[in-house]
């Protein structure tokens, strides 16, 4: 069951509990505004990051990284070092990487990474 899900029946879950102390807002206000879609948790069920984030409404505003390689420059150790400075400053990773091998790249990436990690499939 999704988080909106749960939100919309009216359960309050650990990570509802955990935004209200990092945000410093009610768990209620939390629980409803994700029942309205006014507040969306960065999640992966697959693979989750070991920071919590949400954003939205009565929220905290948020710093998002944006690293990665090009066709000229791919230096993974490179993008490896901005990934720390982003775990101790950011709280949320952009991997734009469009050169050298995207998948390695984006692996190594989201393993040292903390944060959340959005990527793009391809460029327009």
């Amino acid at each position: 069951m999704s988080i909106i899900d749960e939100a919309r029946k009216g359960v309050v879950t650990d990570e509802m509990k955990e935004i209200s102390k990092l945000e410093g807002i009610s768990v209620d206000k939390v629980r409803r505004r994700i029942s309205d879609g006014k507040i969306m948790v960065i999640r992966n069920v697959k693979r989750p990051s070991r920071k919590l984030v949400a954003i939205g409404k009565g929220l905290s505003t948020k710093i998002n990284v944006n690293i990665g390689t090009s066709s000229e420059v791919v230096d993974l150790n490179m993008e490896l070092e901005k990934v720390k400075v982003a775990n101790k400053w950011g709280d949320t990773l952009m991997d734009l990487s469009t050169g050298g091998d995207l998948d390695e790249i984006r692996r190594k990436i989201i393993r040292a990474s903390d944060l959340p990690v959005g990527t793009v499939s391809s460029i327009y």
